[in-house]
């Protein structure tokens, strides 16, 4: 690419397949024997897991979790620092923390909250903890 100066035009080399709608994006391609994921999410704000939950899987779905992870590797993601775990562990800290990852060989992206509430996980929510946290903080605010 050539030198460029502050202010000068530059043109994305995929800006006009984009603009057309011509452009070809991950989530368009297929290929063989591709499995599709679907991040199964903490639903409450802080609390212990106390159980997981699975349905009886046909053929060819999986769940990975924490408890997949083989024992010489480690449970963390690098963001900054390798502080964030990437699948919560005997507990969660916030509403959407990855609990686990649902892998499944047909295109099901698009989840029906009713059709999954529930089954996946009981926690003991520490929520009232918490709303006294928050309810404590927004009267320091005031």
């Amino acid at each position: 690419m050539p030198a460029t100066k502050i202010g000068d035009k530059i043109i994305r080399v995929d800006a006009i397949e984009k603009a057309r709608g011509e452009a070809t994006y991950v989530c368009d391609m297929t290929l063989p024997d591709m499995q599709y994921a679907y991040m199964v999410r903490s639903t409450v704000p802080r609390g212990t897991i106390d159980a997981i939950h699975l349905p009886e899987f046909p053929e060819g779905y999986y769940f990975i979790s924490a408890k997949d992870i083989p024992a010489q590797g480690k449970n963390e993601l690098w963001m900054i620092m390798k502080d964030w775990r990437c699948f919560a562990e005997d507990y969660v800290l916030y509403v959407g923390e990855t609990i686990g990852i649902r892998l499944n060989p047909e295109d099901i992206h698009i989840m029906h909250k009713s059709e999954y509430s529930g089954l996946f996980g009981d926690y003991s929510s520490y929520s009232a903890e918490y709303d006294e946290l928050t309810e404590d903080a927004e009267d320091e605010e005031e």
